[in-house]
């Protein structure tokens, strides 16, 4: 079954495009003296909003949990009960196994990279590039989108609003505005930089390709 991605997202430009972004940011990233931060220092000032902004707290609070550690195993076990009684039990293994990559390739980025995090991140232990929760709303969220929604919609009897959100535009559109509200919550958090939002995005763009090429290579009927 071809999924329901658009035909931009699975290029071999775009992925290119993207190691290319996910690269440059990750080597700016370990420099001491960064040629991305002022941009960042921009960004920050903007979206967190100095720190002193009720809305700013509730970002803090609110928009940036649960876990990325948690997202994944509750969309997991989610994302696996559906694809099991909808009978598309070997898109299992392409759903799961992108949520379980994502979390190593965070961890591991930060630990290698090792980036301070901005001084309002009070209480965050770990490192700051790339953004984990920016990584996994891109994979999880593609995953819904493009994997989920679509075998849910060839399943569902009579549903018209499903059937449309599981067309690639709707379903594209969906997927961008989850990813975009996820990476502004980090900013607005003040827990992450922009470019660790837009680095974070774009191995999780990577990632989701390669989950996607998966399932398509499964041979998985509708």
């Amino acid at each position: 079954m071809q999924s329901g991605a658009p035909s931009w997202l699975l290029s071999r430009k775009f992925s290119l495009a993207c190691l290319l972004l996910a690269t440059s940011l990750g080597i700016c990233a370990t420099m001491e003296d960064n040629p991305l931060q002022p941009l960042d220092n921009l960004i920050y000032d903007f979206f967190f909003l100095h720190g002193s902004s009720d809305f700013a707290r509730f970002s803090r609070l609110v928009l940036s949990t649960p876990g990325h550690f948690e997202t994944a195993v509750l969309g997991g076990i989610i994302g696996t009960i559906i694809l099991y009684r909808s009978s598309q039990r070997p898109s299992i293994f392409a759903f799961i196994l992108p949520l379980m990559l994502t979390g190593v390739v965070s961890s591991s980025l930060k630990e290698l990279v090792s980036r301070i995090r901005p001084h309002t991140s009070v209480g965050m232990g770990d490192y700051a590039w790339p953004s984990g929760h920016s990584m996994l709303a891109t994979v999880l969220w593609g995953l819904i989108c493009f994997i989920i929604i679509r075998n849910y919609a060839t399943k569902s009897t009579g549903n018209s609003m499903i059937i449309k959100m599981a067309e690639t535009r709707n379903a594209t559109r969906i997927w961008f505005a989850i990813v975009i509200f996820t990476g502004s919550a980090r900013m607005l958090a003040g827990v992450h930089w922009f470019t660790d939002v837009i680095g974070g995005i774009a191995i999780g763009i990577l990632i989701l390709q390669a989950a996607l090429k998966m399932e398509e290579h499964l041979g998985i009927d509708g």
